[in-house]
């Protein structure tokens, strides 16, 4: 299976890669920053999860998201950047999941 991580560099998003690659899976990666994981399965795309065209680069292909990608501030003056982080631009990722036909139950 092809599964795109989003925060892949993150702290849980690191270990998902590992336990993903280790069992078999191909992998890609994305976020910020790169992980620069060295595998035969890992690929990685580096971007912002508002940037749509980075976001249908990185889902070409995959069979499953992963969607670990966030911001986390509790100061109000973040609020914005929160919302448009992780609503906005999940509702983006999503948009993209369904024109790249990432549907359907993968077995995880």
């Amino acid at each position: 299976m092809r599964v795109l991580v989003t925060g892949s560099a993150g702290r849980v998003g690191r270990r998902v890669v590992d336990l993903l690659l280790g069992r078999g899976d191909a992998v890609t990666g994305f976020d910020l920053r790169r992980l620069g994981r060295e595998h035969r399965a890992y690929a990685e795309v580096t971007g912002d999860l508002g940037d749509g065209e980075a976001i249908a680069k990185a889902i070409a292909g995959a069979d499953a998201v992963l969607h670990l990608g966030a911001f986390m501030s509790w100061l109000a003056a973040d609020a914005g950047r929160v919302y448009e982080a992780n609503a906005s631009a999940t509702f983006k990722l999503l948009q993209a999941a369904a024109n790249a036909n990432v549907v359907g139950k993968p077995q995880f």
